[in-house]
């Protein structure tokens, strides 16, 4: 958290209110919140409710008609609120802008930079393709986002029912009544933990209904909640550190080929599930040549 607030308070874009939601917290997080000393900072404590839910009260209490997101365990580039400030200036028809990142793992070191797709016509077949194939997405990482207010109230916004995924919803509503865009530089560090990564085949048909009917404004049933609650909750601490590591291997691997960095996670991923095919598959490819290795990349839809 120290990191998130320090690359906040420390943009060269100063003339803005920086609201902390602390969503009762057990640790030590509030007392850090309130070490700084800077009239900037809005503090707001709350039991804890869910995300969606401290997200909803901390945007009613904003005095702007822009809205920066970030979340504790990432960080923002010096230049980050300032130039999509002037983006958002320039461009009015612009509700909704995010940017690329370079994504970290959780202890912070590197693992590969995401470039998402920019322009508002990319970014709208994208919107489309995901709910046609029934698996809404958003081209978006969350906290690089910067939205207007006007626009967030007007799609109802986040969908405090919503285990997951609260951002899917609204970025999907926010394309229907405006344009939405990606900047294509890193302005923050995305940091990836155990549990963002995979996901069970049966969750994410679940969660993929779930986010359509949110989407699309239609009643959700209890059984449908229900059930996705309990496939969620199958899945446990083993399968979600197995899926990190071998997320990080993949991204390491093929992305920018550090094959010595790849094969760490894969080892990691094995200890875990030593009956797992797939890592060590991984292992004997990070030993080839690098353009085999771009070859395998290249057909990894029909591999894996």
């Amino acid at each position: 958290m120290h990191e998130a607030i320090k690359s906040i308070l420390l943009q060269t874009y100063t003339d803005f209110e920086f609201i902390i939601i602390d969503d009762g917290s057990t640790d030590s997080s509030l007392s850090l919140i309130k070490s700084y000393n800077d009239n900037r900072i809005v503090l707001l404590t709350q039991k804890n409710s869910g995300l969606a839910r401290a997200l909803n009260n901390g945007i009613k209490l904003a005095k702007t008609p822009l809205i920066a997101r970030m979340d504790a365990d990432d960080i923002a580039m010096p230049e980050r609120l300032q130039k999509q400030y002037d983006f958002m200036q320039e461009h009015p028809d612009c509700v909704a802008c995010g940017s690329w990142a370079d994504i970290i793992d959780k202890e912070g070191d590197y693992v590969y930079t995401g470039q998402t797709i920019i322009n508002k016509d990319e970014i709208k077949d994208f919107f489309r393709k995901s709910i046609s194939d029934r698996l809404p997405n958003t081209p978006f990482f969350h906290s690089s986002v910067i939205f207007r207010k006007e626009a967030f109230i007007r799609v109802g916004g986040y969908s405090e029912y919503m285990r997951r995924s609260q951002d899917v919803v609204l970025f999907n509503k926010m394309n229907k009544i405006g344009n939405c865009h990606n900047i294509s530089a890193v302005l923050i560090k995305y940091r990836i933990v155990p549990g963002a990564t995979g996901g069970r085949k049966m969750a994410r048909r679940l969660l993929g209904e779930l986010l359509i009917k949110a989407i699309n404004e239609e009643p959700i049933d209890d059984k449908l909640v229900n059930a996705l609650e309990e496939s969620l909750d199958k899945s446990d601490m083993n399968d979600r550190e197995f899926n990190y590591f071998l997320f990080l291997a993949k991204k390491r691997l093929f992305n920018n080929f550090l094959p010595g960095e790849a094969r760490k996670n894969l080892m990691q991923a094995i200890q875990i599930k030593i009956y797992k095919p797939t890592p060590y598959f991984l292992l004997a490819v990070s030993f080839l040549p690098s353009s085999l290795i771009h070859f395998i990349h290249n057909q990894k839809t029909q591999i894996f």
